[in-house]
């Protein structure tokens, strides 16, 4: 708090700026990415023509010949995010977005994947204290809550995939103040879920929480994660996997995948995931918003006058 005051930059961007995302895609695969030469060309889905939201985290799907995408909706005038979704074609939305998986709080980071020619997501539903499997039943917008992978665990940014004959979750946990990574296998997409022996496996605020879809590449397994070391969803890390087993795990960054500065976001980056051949990103800009700003002086006059309160008391 005292850095706050000392330097006048950071309280003005505290109080009056906030972020603000939108999606892009990009005509490559996720793997393009590995390459430190390679710039790519993003095309940014048209802005929300409501002021004060976004939507960020998108993941992708091709199913039955056709793509969909989900991804966080935020509204700075609402309490909570929800998840919407919407075909693509030719890297454009077919139609707007609607809301797809709902549920009573805080929602995002829909992660999406294949199973048995059925698509699942596992969003982030830390709020509610476990970590579940939707199904849907259509697409993108008909989803049903199929089981709970880890209960009593408010988990942040899961993703899975199946490497080496087993089920991997990656995963942070919303209780602990360090960018840690957690690690639960399985034999089967619905358990049980083992942890790892060594959980968290690790610490690192530049390239432990998850950002995105893990993707094999020439026998590989690399994993998208984000580095808040500067600055939250400043970029995207992709970390080589050396070492995966129940006990052991080691890996290294290869990769870093930086916010276009000359684009229309250049103020971060923070999700990095495979549809094909296609890939899905977010990026932010930092601007003044009004809702925002009015929302944070509610919240600290009514922090302060809570304390006041049990002074008094």
């Amino acid at each position: 708090m005292k850095d706050i005051f000392k330097y006048p930059h950071i309280l003005y961007r505290k109080i009056f700026k906030r972020d603000l995302y939108n999606v892009g895609l990009v005509r490559a695969p996720i793997h393009s990415f590995l390459d430190p030469q390679w710039r790519p060309d993003i095309v940014w889905l048209p802005e929300r023509s409501k002021t004060g939201t976004f939507i960020a985290d998108p993941f992708g799907i091709e199913y039955n010949g056709k793509q969909y995408l989900l991804c966080e909706y935020f509204d700075y005038r609402e309490p909570k995010a929800r998840i919407m979704g919407a075909e693509l074609n030719n890297l454009k939305l077919v139609d707007d977005l609607k809301d797809a998986i709902e549920i009573p709080c805080h929602i995002s980071y829909p992660f999406l994947f294949l199973h048995d020619d059925q698509v699942f997501c596992i969003p982030e539903t830390s709020h509610l204290n476990e970590m579940a499997l939707f199904r849907a039943e259509s697409m993108p917008s008909g989803w049903r809550k199929e089981a709970v992978l880890l209960g009593n665990l408010p988990a942040v940014d899961p993703s899975i995939i199946n490497f080496d004959g087993r089920w991997w979750l990656f995963y942070g946990d919303r209780r602990t103040k360090e960018a840690s990574l957690y690690i639960s296998y399985s034999d089967s997409l619905y358990g049980p879920w083992l942890p790892h022996a060594k959980q968290p496996v690790k610490t690192d605020i530049a390239s432990a929480r998850s950002g995105g879809t893990p993707f094999v590449h020439e026998g590989k397994l690399y994993r998208p994660a984000q580095d808040c070391s500067r600055i939250y969803g400043g970029r995207v890390v992709i970390n080589e996997v050396v070492v995966l087993t129940p006990d052991r795990f080691e890996e290294k960054m290869v990769a870093f995948v930086q916010p276009d500065k000359s684009g229309p976001y250049p103020d971060g980056l923070h999700t990095l995931s495979s549809l094909g051949n296609i890939t899905l990103l977010d990026g932010k800009c930092e601007k003044f918003i009004l809702a925002a700003t009015v929302r944070s002086v509610k919240t600290f006059l009514k922090k302060k006058t809570n304390t006041k309160k049990q002074e008094d008391f």
